[in-house]
């Protein structure tokens, strides 16, 4: 049931108001609906969606009934007008939906409410006179229309599944569908006969390659055998490119990682021992008495001695060393080229002591005077420890 609002204009252009005499609208001009330049014929029609008088923003239909006959001899009424919100239409057709699908259409089959379960349908007019529905999970649907009793104006649209497939009046339809289906048809019988044969090989292919087992020596595993097929040695080249490609992009990724921003010292052993590069000696640096300073003047002083410290580390031994920080206070010297230089500065590392203006500072160092590769820098820091060292 829809309830019915009587609504009165007492004045051209004046307000409205309802029957208890509450005004609804102050200023209603009737010449902004859409009826008001209906024709008129006797035609009964929807007009177009408007902004609802009442409700800006909101939108409403109107529909235009005529009155002919005895009714207009009985009633003296030429037309009515009814205004129907489209939010209360789409409400309403959900309230009397249940589980079904309801369109609300006008004249012309023209969707313009629907509720919340209807869906968006491709509806097809065919020279038989009727309507073929169509949407992505049913094959199709047959649109059949059943006019509402004693009043000949609206008509109940239903559709259900069924129709022939291959009924003349939607051959043109079919067609793409069933060129489609032919297409693929075609391309997997052609596709299955090539794998048939190539199943054989395959499988020799499979067998094959089980030798490469999960091995730590890579490069063996990959070694190309005498009697290798070509597709064989195809792949094992892929997979030992793939496996540099991976090592290199390990290497960057731990290089990215293992520098300090501000200093530019490594931070990380891991990329000395995976560069593994040859070293002519290796030193020790320690400042003693930083945590002294720290508890005295804070930690704003503290950071600003480990600041000038590597500072004058990178200035001495940037250009003939790699230096790594273990901590604050501990760096390793790696001396790659110039070793009489590397000795003659770290003898005088001492002068260090009188630039920081604390007493309590005190440098210590230490240095191995051999050749030696970087997958043993850690055991060669060992060797080079003086007094209370700590490592990583």
């Amino acid at each position: 049931m829809i309830k019915s609002l009587f609504i009165i204009r007492k004045q051209v252009n004046g307000p409205l108001v309802d029957e208890s005499g509450r005004v609804i609208y102050d200023d209603f001009n009737p010449s902004k609906r859409p009826w008001s330049v209906a024709s008129d014929d006797s035609n009964n029609s929807w007009n177009p969606a408007y902004n609802c008088f009442d409700r800006p923003g909101k939108k409403c239909i109107s529909f235009t009934l005529h009155i002919n006959g005895k009714d207009h001899d009985l009633l003296a009424v030429d037309k009515i007008h009814v205004d129907l919100n489209w939010r209360y239409l789409n409400e309403y057709l959900d309230q009397i939906s249940a589980n079904d699908e309801v369109l609300f259409l006008k004249q012309g089959h023209e969707i313009i409410a629907k509720n919340q379960l209807a869906r968006e349908k491709l509806i097809i007019y065919n020279s038989e006179g009727n309507y073929n529905i169509i949407d992505s999970v049913d094959t199709e649907y047959i649109e059949k229309t059943s006019a509402v009793p004693n009043n000949a104006l609206f008509e109940i649209y239903f559709y259900y599944p069924g129709g022939n497939l291959l009924n003349a009046s939607d051959k043109l339809f079919y067609l793409p569908f069933a060129f489609i289906i032919i297409v693929l048809l075609v391309v997997y019988l052609m596709t299955t006969r090539v794998f048939r044969r190539q199943f054989s090989e395959m499988t020799e292919l499979v067998n094959t390659l089980a030798f490469l087992p999960d091995s730590t020596d890579q490069i063996e595993a990959l070694k190309i055998r005498e009697g290798d097929a070509k597709e064989i040695i195809s792949i094992k080249n892929s997979i030992a490119e793939m496996k540099d490609a991976e090592i290199e992009r390990s290497n960057k990724l731990l290089s990215l990682i293992s520098y300090d921003q501000e200093s530019g010292f490594i931070k990380n052993m891991a990329i000395i021992e995976s560069n593994n590069n040859q070293y002519l000696a290796v030193g020790i640096i320690k400042l003693c008495g930083l945590e002294a300073v720290e508890a005295v003047f804070g930690v704003d002083e503290r950071n600003k001695i480990v600041r000038k410290l590597c500072q004058r580390i990178a200035e001495k031994y940037a250009q003939c060393c790699d230096i790594v920080t273990f901590n604050a206070d501990l760096y390793l010297l790696l001396c790659r080229e110039n070793v009489q230089t590397f000795t003659r500065k770290i003898a005088m590392v001492n002068d260090f002591d009188s630039s920081f203006g604390y007493r309590n500072l005190r440098i210590h160092k230490s240095a191995i005077c051999e050749p030696l590769q970087g997958e043993n820098a850690w055991s060669y820091a060992e060797k080079t420890e003086t007094g209370d060292f700590q490592y990583p």
